[in-house]
């Protein structure tokens, strides 16, 4: 999806539909990882380093608060799934001031 993502940007696609797109991958991979775990470190790094991007890119397109809701409920399921970074999404999270 990332290359997706990046072709997609640099087309010049509107930044709405950008936004969903980054922000389902998120959350297709939660949903995968709610039904079979994955013990690999660099699975949970790279969604959260996705998250990350996800966010910044937001803030940078305006429209972080048309998203805020998905944003949160991402951070709500890395925390219900216990991920070993659950803690690094909060961090996220409150550097954004929510």
């Amino acid at each position: 999806a990332q290359k997706f993502i990046k072709h997609f940007t640099t087309l010049g696609v509107d930044a709405f539909l950008v936004a969903d797109l980054m922000l389902y991958a998120i959350e297709i991979a939660q949903i995968y990882t709610a039904e079979k775990f994955i013990n690999a470190d660099l699975f949970y790094k790279s969604i959260l380093t996705s998250y990350q991007q996800t966010i910044s890119y937001l803030i940078k397109e305006g429209v972080l608060n048309d998203f805020k809701n998905r944003v949160v409920a991402i951070n709500n399921e890395a925390v219900r799934q216990n991920w070993q970074n659950a803690n690094e999404f909060n961090a996220i999270l409150e550097r954004f001031d929510y």
